[in-house]
């Protein structure tokens, strides 16, 4: 599951969308469907502007994820949120 994608649009009715804490917000609804595991992707820091890229809809960026600076440091901007949710 892409923690972003997961919970970033304001559908998903949760306070820290785009973040782990927007995760943790959604383990209700996701036991709700019999789910009892999910591996996140990606959660190690990564350069968001590595592979960007301009086209007519705008700019692209490295959404996925798969390009990492630090195996096992997590990504910055998947936490913000979580220092204010959970202090």
């Amino acid at each position: 599951m892409h923690v972003r994608g997961f919970t970033k649009d304001p559908s998903s009715r949760i306070k820290y969308r785009g973040t782990y804490a927007g995760i943790v917000e959604k383990i209700p609804y996701l036991k709700s469907l019999g789910i009892n595991c999910i591996e996140l992707m990606p959660v190690f820091a990564f350069d968001e502007f590595e592979y960007c890229r301009e086209n007519d809809s705008g700019v692209r960026l490295n959404y996925w994820g798969y390009s990492t600076l630090c195996f096992f440091a997590p990504k910055a901007g998947y936490i913000l949120d979580c220092l204010r949710a959970y202090p």
